[in-house]
């Protein structure tokens, strides 16, 4: 008999739309002959294994019957990304001080569902390495993946605004990446405890669109836009970090259309129209560009474009569009910003400039007025 749990995790899934009958059926099937082979699993495991459901998906089911038990309701935000929300799985076999690749970790600097990240050292220099978790290494088609991006990311040419993969590669059952490491904060650390001066905004993501634009100009859409992936470094150096999940838009590639994790990639509060409604062949350029002005609404307003209690809202929200604007909730932000902003969260991707003219739109935009921006509001980052 398939847990209780999982029984109910299938009753909901139905009662959203996720799950027709005859999918919940084969799944229950599967959880009871692996309770009589004395193997049990769990549906989670089942649905994205066998690409059933979205991991994003699968994470908001989760959420939603966990706060329903509790009584939380929490804002969906950048927290409730399948990655974070699965972060109680277990890491790669790997421990402080052990060697990957040439490098010796020495200490561990995150992880989420997908890959944990570790600081190490080599030759003396510092470096950041992702080794892929147990969620990732059991799908051969997401380590292929990891690997086609990684040596896509590995042959661009040198960038200011973005992190270089250094090395990429296998150790027995390790699958890792190496960047540099730099010491930073990400624009999310800025935006969590109030808003940025529209000065300081325009600095920062002026800088991360020209890292879209070189992107986009060597074929690459990076799919995962928000605060928490833009580097700011001690010497005021910003950085578009984590292209783990940017994708060769070169390269057609039929098998990603059917693996499951691929269906709604990036995080919630973040992604494009086109990546809610799971239109897979319709995520562009232009959906980064949409990312990256909901990242300057969030930078500006200190809220999310689209913000609810529950996960499924907040994704017909931005299916659905338009945000609010900009002004309504920072009068002082420049009128030429606010027209910029919806310009590039258009529900139309084709009605969106271009990452290299919007890196242009802002880059004047803060040149001319540089020194006519009143500050930030009191408490605001600057």
């Amino acid at each position: 008999m398939p847990h209780p749990d999982d029984l109910r995790f299938l009753r909901h899934a139905q009662t959203k739309g996720l799950l027709d009958e005859e999918r919940a059926t084969y799944c229950r099937d599967v959880l009871a002959q692996s309770e009589q082979n004395g193997a049990p699993q769990r549906v989670a495991q089942v649905l994205i294994r066998e690409r059933i459901m979205a991991s994003d998906h699968v994470a908001a089911i989760l959420k939603e019957i966990r706060d329903v038990a509790t009584g939380s309701q929490a804002v969906v935000g950048e927290e409730t990304w399948a990655g974070q929300q699965l972060q109680a799985q277990s890491g790669p076999p790997v421990s402080i001080g052990d060697e990957v690749g040439g490098f010796s970790l020495t200490r561990e600097l995150g992880r989420t569902g997908l890959w944990s990240t570790y600081e190490a050292k080599r030759d003396g220099r510092r470096f950041a390495i992702k080794i892929l978790g147990p969620a990732v290494t059991s799908s051969d088609d997401l380590v292929g993946r990891f690997y086609a991006e990684s040596e896509r990311a590995h042959s661009l040419p040198a960038h200011p605004h973005l992190l270089p993969v250094v090395a990429f590669g296998s150790q027995g059952p390790l699958h890792f990446r190496v960047c540099d490491y730099v010491e930073a904060k990400s624009l999310a650390d800025f935006v969590r405890p109030g808003r940025l001066a529209p000065k300081k905004c325009l600095e920062v993501c002026t800088a991360a669109a020209e890292a879209l634009a070189f992107l986009h100009s060597q074929g690459m859409v990076h799919r995962d836009v928000k605060p928490s992936n833009i580097l700011i470094g001690s010497n005021k150096a910003v950085h578009l970090n984590d292209l783990g999940l940017a994708k060769d838009s070169a390269r057609v590639d039929a098998q990603l259309a059917q693996v499951g994790f691929a269906k709604l990639i990036g995080t919630p509060a973040y992604i494009s129209p086109e990546q809610a409604r799971g239109e897979l062949e319709e995520i562009s350029t232009a959906s980064d560009v949409y990312s990256l002005g909901a990242t300057i609404f969030r930078a500006l307003t200190g809220r999310y474009p689209f913000a609810f209690n529950a996960y499924m809202r907040t994704i017909q929200a931005i299916a659905l569009g338009p945000p609010p604007a900009l002004s309504s909730l920072r009068p002082d932000a420049p009128p030429a910003l606010n027209d910029l902003v919806l310009a590039a969260m258009s529900q139309d991707p084709g009605a969106r400039p271009t990452a290299t003219q919007f890196s242009q739109e802002l880059g004047a935009l803060l040149a001319r007025e540089r020194l006519l921006m009143p500050p930030g509001p009191p408490g605001a980052a600057v």
